[in-house]
This record gives C-alpha cells, sequence and structure tokens, in this order.
C-alpha cells in the first residue's frame, strides 16, 4: 500500500514508492498482481494527472501487474471530464454507485482479461 498523492509535487515521489514496491514485490514469493487507484480521492478531492496515470500504467506493465482502475464514486461526468475520470489504458475499470448498478470493463486484448478469483467473474466483482 502507497499513501495516496495530496497534491502534484507528491506525484513524483508516490511513483518513486510505486515502482520501487513493484520491483521489491516481482523478486518476492508474493508479487503484486494488481493496483488499484481512483483517480480522484474523494476524501481530499484531489485528481492525479493524467501523466501520473500515464506512468503508473507503464510501471505496472513493466512489472506484470494489472491496473485497476475504481470509477465507483467519479463516474457518469461526475468530474466533467467524460464518463470516466481516467480516459487512459487499463486492464480493467469498475464503475457503481451513480450508475446504479455495480460492473467492470476490461479490454479483450489484455493479459489479464481472463483474471478472475475462484474460477468466474461474478467473483471478481
Amino acid at each position: 500500500m502507497v499513501p495516496y498523492p495530496k497534491s502534484s509535487s507528491d506525484d513524483a515521489s508516490t511513483l518513486d514508492r510505486v515502482s520501487s514496491e513493484l520491483r521489491n514485490s516481482k523478486s518476492s514469493d508474493s508479487p503484486v498482481a494488481a493496483l488499484v487507484i481512483q483517480p480522484v480521492q474523494c476524501g481530499t478531492g484531489y485528481a492525479v494527472s493524467d501523466s501520473f496515470m500515464k506512468e503508473l500504467r507503464s510501471l505496472t506493465n513493466d512489472n506484470g501487474a494489472a491496473l485497476i482502475i475504481d470509477e465507483t464514486y467519479t463516474n457518469c461526468g461526475a468530474t466533467g471530464k467524460s464518463f470516466f475520470a481516467y480516459q487512459g489504458d487499463a486492464d480493467y475499470v469498475v464503475f457503481g454507485k451513480k450508475t446504479q448498478v455495480s460492473g467492470f470493463f476490461s479490454r479483450p486484448e489484455s493479459k489479464h482479461a481472463s483474471l478472475t478469483f475462484g474460477g468466474d467473474n461474478l467473483s471478481l466483482l
């Protein structure tokens, strides 16, 4: 677990810490399988930049971890950007609350697209 950045001045140190954690876990017996992030921290209202998210995507790709974007609070255009706050490349985007239905999107070409917990997508939810 890495603390969420509180401002853009924290972005670089947060990314360094994520990189370090992913590298260290990759060589351990229990590597990180996925990184989950909310692009907008609902408690503080801070939204990470698109460049932060691109670097995070790069780090997960380099270390064989899935990137899961949690849009539970920020979907349905709540940020004013679009339907979701994050428009980049992710393995999964989870949504709920405002849509009054919960679910997830995944990229078919993702190497993690067949990832399930317990063998079925319902368990993943």
